[in-house]
């Protein structure tokens, strides 16, 4: 047991003190004796109270540090034993923060310290709430919430800036937006009772379908065809068979106007889609004397295949000597004309008159 040297004095059983009362209102008590008799009991009452305090710090000292407090003047070694008990009593170790930790005392320390809410572990910090088992975590990763006691997720409410939930469908039902989802592929938007969506696909397709995946054409009144089929959209537009028809001159195909090709001039022609082409012409050759008087004429454009048919007639109405004329198709490409008149007034041929042929000739 370690020595304390360090005796109060006066504190016994009826000891000569001035009482404390009168101690409190002696003039000495803030100058100090003066010269002279001083009284005996005032003077145990001043050794009393230093001595007392005096002990009783040595002591506290002795029997917490250990270590004996000797009246030998060392101050500095009293120091350094006043700061060791202080440690033993307030701390109870000498390198607190390691003992802590080491005995397994830390949730005492917090609790000492109003700190209990605080906790780290590993890779995890958590504030609890006071009573009701909610935490609040940090990791080193950023992962950060608030669990409740058995580590179930607490949403933020939307008043709090969060959503309200820890799903996405929650969430979008807590912002109200639950008629709209999106994945890695589509987006969609929903009616209110989920019969039917639109959505938008990264490829660019698009509509609308129902929730068993049917697609839902879009009605001819809103600008769609009414059906997903070709033919279904036909019937609802009104197109007939010409619909499926191919533009073309071949069996079963449908003429464009560039397949009528006509050329309105003098010396003309006109192509048909089934390729006939029908030309025509005028030219003023005589009447003929002889079987050997006869006139050509060049086509506007070669026949391909060949002529089919010519025709020829006089193109004077009012004279009094008509012209009946006759052709034929030489070449793909020239048409032999002859012409005679007849004097209607003597009923003879007029030979040598110069007249005015219309002919015609159809081929392909």
């Amino acid at each position: 047991m370690a020595t304390n040297e360090f005796k109060p004095f006066a504190t016994g059983s009826g000891a000569n003190v001035t009482p404390q009362n009168e101690w409190e209102t002696l003039p000495a008590l803030l100058t100090g004796f003066s010269s002279g008799k001083a009284s005996s009991a005032q003077v145990n009452k001043a050794i009393r109270q230093a001595s007392f305090i005096a002990s009783a710090l040595a002591q506290f000292v002795s029997d917490n540090a250990n270590l004996n407090v000797l009246d030998d003047g060392d101050i500095a070694g009293f120091n350094s034993k006043l700061k060791s008990a202080f440690a033993k009593q307030y701390l109870s170790r000498n390198n607190p923060f390691s003992d802590i930790k080491a005995d397994g005392s830390v949730n005492a320390a917090k609790i000492n310290l109003n700190l209990q809410a605080f906790n780290s572990s590993g890779s995890t910090t958590t504030v609890s709430a006071p009573t009701s088992g909610v935490f609040f975590y940090v990791t080193d990763s950023g992962n950060w919430g608030v669990i409740d006691s058995v580590g179930n997720p607490l949403p933020l409410p939307i008043a709090g800036g969060g959503t309200g939930a820890n799903t996405l469908l929650g969430a979008r039902v807590s912002l109200g937006v639950s008629a709209f989802g999106s994945d890695s592929t589509r987006s969609t938007a929903s009616s209110p009772n989920a019969a039917a969506y639109t959505f938008i696909t990264n490829s660019g397709d698009w509509g609308a379908s129902n929730n068993s995946g049917q697609i839902i054409p879009l009605a001819v009144s809103r600008g769609g065809t009414g059906d997903t089929s070709a033919a279904g959209a036909r019937t609802n537009l009104g197109l007939k068979t010409a619909a499926t028809r191919d533009v073309g001159v071949g069996s079963g195909q449908i003429p464009d106007m560039g397949s009528f090709q006509f050329s309105a001039v003098a010396k003309g022609y006109e192509k048909l889609p089934s390729g006939q082409i029908r030309q025509w012409g005028t030219i003023s050759i005589p009447a003929a004397n002889s079987s050997t008087d006869f006139a050509f004429d060049s086509f506007a454009i070669p026949f391909p295949n060949g002529v089919l048919n010519c025709r020829a007639n006089g193109t004077d109405t009012t004279t009094n000597t008509p012209c009946f004329a006759t052709a034929e198709a030489i070449s793909t490409t020239q048409i032999r004309l002859k012409a005679i008149a007849i004097d209607l007034s003597n009923k003879t041929i007029t030979q040598g008159m110069a007249v005015t042929v219309a002919w015609e000739a159809i081929g392909a």
